[in-house]
């Protein structure tokens, strides 16, 4: 027998063999910080679950995005405030958590009343103008 048949057997074998329980996506409880109305999302690697997103909007009408995923203990956990003006657009963002390898992760835009923008991350400071014309 060929060692590619082998191998196919073995697996065929070791799928069937795993633990039903094993392999159910198991819902952990949301973080206390999240709202139980959020509409959340799971996020699944190979039937397991692996992070989470949960959106939902406070009574101050910031919008919040939590999201969480692990990749083999490593993975970004940050939490989102958009705060949208009256035209519908991002007045402000606020990003705070940590990234993928657990650094730090505090990041803000805003957008003035005149149009210029600001943002701040680890890697850049800056602003610039609304060149549109008027």
């Amino acid at each position: 027998m060929s060692r590619f048949a082998l191998f196919l057997i073995f697996f065929a074998a070791s799928s069937f063999a795993q633990n039903s329980e094993a392999t159910k996506v198991k819902e952990n409880d949301p973080p206390a910080d999240v709202p139980a109305a959020a509409v959340r999302s799971t996020f699944l690697m190979m039937g397991n679950r692996a992070g989470q997103q949960a959106v939902w909007k406070s009574d101050d009408g910031v919008t919040h995005v939590l999201f969480e995923f692990n990749d083999r203990g490593r993975g970004p956990r940050t939490v989102t405030d958009y705060r949208i003006n009256s035209d519908g657009v991002v007045a402000s963002a606020t990003t705070r958590g940590h990234d993928y390898l657990k650094a730090s992760s505090d990041e803000a835009f805003s957008r003035n009343a005149d149009g210029s923008a600001t943002w701040k991350n680890r890697s850049e400071n800056g602003h610039t103008k609304d060149n549109r014309p008027s």
